[in-house]
């Protein structure tokens, strides 16, 4: 925490509005639930305002107690007005794969960090299916792919 202010949380307000004195909720912990706090003071800036709205980075003063301060042990958490009741731990989704100039190497079980807008995860990749420039597709946890500059 903050010493004279108490726990202080930053980041960038992806959609809706938040204000002070406002209840929001912190998750998703361990146990994908989500803990109840309230804003006292928001701050864009260094500068101390009533509210902010999407598209801000700004920080916040919450409410927490020391034992629900230790439950905030990890980076892509967010606050939202409501408590999500069932948040995803695994999903199915279509993902482009996106390289540099690197040689990438894939292979089931890969590990690696997914970027959703401002939000960064790391995420392990269970299974997947590899689609080459002809359209074909091969399993990808059944083989080691190497991806090189220019394919």
């Amino acid at each position: 925490g903050v010493t004279g202010v108490g726990t202080v949380l930053s980041g960038f307000v992806n959609c809706g509005q938040a204000a002070k004195g406002d209840t929001l909720y912190i998750g998703p912990l361990k146990d994908a639930t989500f803990m109840k706090t309230v804003v006292k003071s928001i701050h864009v800036a260094q500068t101390a305002v009533d509210e902010v709205w999407a598209g801000h980075s700004a920080c916040f003063a919450v409410s927490l107690s020391k034992a629900q301060r230790r439950m905030l042990s990890r980076k892509g958490m967010v606050m939202q007005k409501e408590p999500l009741e069932e948040p995803a731990i695994a999903f199915t989704g279509e993902i482009c794969l996106a390289k540099g100039d690197a040689v990438t190497m894939v292979k089931g079980q890969t590990q690696t960090t997914m970027h959703i807008l401002h939000l960064k995860q790391t995420c392990k990749l269970d299974d997947f299916e590899i689609i080459d420039a002809r359209g074909m597709s091969t399993s990808g946890a059944d083989q080691k792919t190497v991806l090189r500059r220019g394919q």
